[in-house]
């Protein structure tokens, strides 16, 4: 069975968490979840091969906004694109899979593939938090 990534906004609450762990983290900024429009066009614009699947939007709606975030799963790669071009009109979002992997902090000035591979490589280490935040968000 395939694992989900639960994508909210990236808040104080999130980093007040960071911080407590210890871990580098951007400042939040003011965030919201998209709309079902915003999100079907960026859908549409990066995953033409129809290689993702997202849940919690109500797709006959396009004002809709999902309250508490929605999932996504498939290409890490196709989300992150999807994600960062979504960052233009909603602010920070955050990227938590349900593995337990460290969670992403997306906005417009990731480069996806770049933070996909690291992410990945970052994962086959038992510190993956530690070596993911400190490489993607130490100044």
């Amino acid at each position: 069975m395939a694992n989900w990534d639960l994508v909210t906004a990236f808040n104080s609450e999130a980093a007040d968490w960071l911080d407590g762990a210890n871990l580098p983290h951007p400042m939040p900024s003011v965030s919201r979840m998209p709309t079902t429009q915003r999100m079907k066009a960026a859908w549409q614009t990066f995953d033409t091969a129809k290689a993702l699947l997202i849940d919690g939007f109500d797709w006959d709606d396009p004002d809709y906004i999902p309250g508490n975030g929605f999932k996504m799963r498939g290409n890490r790669e196709i989300q992150l694109h999807i994600l960062k071009s979504i960052c233009k009109y909603c602010g920070q979002l955050l990227m938590y899979p349900d593995t337990g992997e460290p969670a992403i902090i997306v906005d417009e000035t990731i480069e996806p593939s770049s933070v996909a591979h690291f992410h990945e490589e970052c994962n086959k280490h038992d510190d993956s938090w530690e070596r993911f935040y400190r490489g993607q968000y130490a100044t």
